[in-house]
């Protein structure tokens, strides 16, 4: 856990990402307890509190793993699980857009090229509205008026 923890800054993120994961669980803990209790006041039946302690918990799980808190091999695991599903990598969004753009016949430099334009357009209408409103408005003499008659 220490090992990617290099200097006081890192140590303070480290303990600001344990302050907030705490803050976390806690609710956790809160909201199982009330979703008991809530179904217990309804008479029992279909155990339905199981789904959110199930969900929420592998996340907490995930997050205190991450932290060092309980078995770091186990986020480790779930990262390299999610590398494998294609739209879950990093790189997955920019390959997906890449694909599109040669199926539409273009690539990242024409699009690059056409936001660019757009954006001098856009910059170039805005002076003239500048120029427009400046001239339009009345200029000011630098007179006072008087309150003496």
């Amino acid at each position: 856990m220490s090992h990617h923890l290099k200097n006081e800054k890192d140590v303070q993120s480290h303990v600001k990402k344990l302050k907030n994961f705490y803050g976390e669980l806690s609710v956790f803990v809160l909201v199982i307890t009330v979703s008991l209790i809530i179904w217990l006041l309804c008479g029992g039946g279909y155990f339905w509190p199981l789904w959110i302690a199930l969900i929420w918990g592998v996340v907490i799980l995930l997050k205190a793993s991450k932290l060092g808190i309980v078995m770091p091999s186990l986020y480790e695991g779930a990262h390299n699980m999610r590398e494998k599903l294609p739209f879950i990598r990093p790189q997955w969004e920019g390959e997906k857009a890449q694909e599109i753009l040669k199926k539409m016949g273009k690539s990242v430099a024409d699009i690059a090229k056409e936001e660019l334009k757009t954006t001098k357009s856009a910059t170039k209408n805005m002076k003239a509205k500048t120029k427009a409103t400046k001239k339009a408005a009345p200029k000011k003499t630098g007179k006072k008026k008087s309150g003496k008659k």
